[in-house]
């Protein structure tokens, strides 16, 4: 029983400290963060962890020490990428280092082996075989090249005994800890890229693939109007309910299809367009003062306007009314919306297939100005009303 009370410590070591890894990290992925944050969250993470193992090792004696650290490397280097692990490697190596000791050589050396081999795995695996159990079980076996240093670097007197005493059981450790924590990261990872899926598929509109009336909302919530100004465009397209009667109901679902397209085409790299429902669409700009966005709003009634859409149903000819509001200074969404809503119902209002910008409170009756379809032959950036 005594030989076995080391490899049952360093058993219970590891699993309890691999439990607060999954527990933390599922945590660190529920936050919605860009790559590099998310990377240095994970690193700091997992540095913690590193560092804490060492802090309270199997102590053989002279420095020698007997951690988790190989799996928690290892893990690092296969799944979170090089930023996370080069913070967690630079967290395990100052630790060690300051230990001292007589086996700082091997631990250091040890330490580099299983960065390294999580990191190979990540890159030469397949990512199908990355998620199976054969997949985990290799890595784990990689990962006990972290054993072999010891036998370089601590005297000859310590290699004996290290190898027989503990060589054994933080191999069959460490396999089964890279196994089993392995697939519950894996779990994780699919969990969240479900969650992931159905939040996309909430947030995006079937029909034409732009983000959803949710999805508009929450980003106009998060753009930053104080900042101002910011722009918005409301778009409708004239007379949709025609097209359905006359060329059926397929030809309308083709036709939004293609407009999202169109639109798309015209608007700058980035910007949000989203479908808010039947034939209405809606443009976010932010950072954008007036004068460029009833430019751009221009440039997307012109591009529909002077090219009809090609179906299957046939050549179809539709024009749109757009509102357009700016603003200047700080105010909420719901002022954004009304103000480009009141703009679009007066371009509607005023006969259609033309661009109007609210200049005041968002009522119907507010004072507008607006941009109409040109007279032929007449200039259309000299219309105003």
């Amino acid at each position: 029983m005594g030989d076995q009370a080391p490899a049952m410590i360093l058993m219970l070591r590891t699993v309890s400290m691999m439990t607060l890894i999954v527990l933390v990290l599922g945590m660190i992925m529920e936050w919605r963060m860009r790559p590099i944050p998310h990377a240095v969250s994970i690193g700091a993470l997992m540095g913690a962890a590193v560092t804490l193992t060492q802090l309270y090792p199997l102590a053989l004696g002279d420095g020698v020490h007997v951690d988790s650290r190989a799996v928690i490397l290892g893990l690092t280097g296969a799944f979170f990428g090089p930023l996370s692990l080069g913070i967690t490697l630079a967290c395990g190596l100052i630790t060690r280092i300051t230990q001292g000791g007589l086996g700082t050589e091997s631990g250091v050396a040890a330490m580099c082996v299983a960065a390294l081999v999580g990191l190979a795995w990540a890159r030469l695996l397949p990512p199908k075989a990355q998620r199976s159990a054969a997949g985990l079980l290799a890595l784990g076996a990689l990962v006990n090249l972290s054993l072999v240093p010891p036998g370089f670097y601590l005297p000859s007197g310590w290699h004996m005994a290290f190898y027989t005493q503990i060589g054994a059981p933080v191999f069959v450790i460490n396999v089964i800890g890279v196994l089993v924590f392995g697939a519950l990261i894996n779990r994780l990872f699919r969990l969240f890229e479900t969650t992931a899926e159905l939040r996309k598929l909430a947030m995006t509109d079937f029909l034409t693939g732009l983000p959803n009336r949710a999805q508009f909302f929450e980003r106009l919530a998060r753009c930053g109007l104080e900042r101002g100004p910011t722009s918005l465009i409301y778009i409708d397209i004239d007379h949709f309910k025609s097209v359905n009667d006359g060329f059926g109901h397929a030809a309308g679902d083709a036709l939004l299809r293609l407009m999202a397209q169109r639109l798309e085409q015209v608007l700058p790299r980035g910007t949000l367009l989203a479908r808010l429902g039947g034939e209405e669409f809606a443009v976010l700009l932010p950072d954008t003062p007036l004068a460029p966005a009833l430019e751009l709003a221009e440039r997307l009634r012109k591009s529909v306007a002077e090219h009809p859409f090609d179906t299957a149903q046939g050549v179809i000819p539709v024009t749109l009314s757009l509102g357009v509001h700016c603003a200047e200074e700080p105010c909420d969404g719901d002022d954004l919306v009304n103000h480009a809503d009141g703009a679009l119902y007066a371009a509607k209002a005023g006969g259609r297939n033309r661009v109007v910008a609210s200049m005041g409170p968002a009522k119907h009756g507010a004072a507008l100005a607006a941009r109409k379809a040109p007279r032929p032959g007449q200039d259309p950036a000299a219309q105003t009303g």
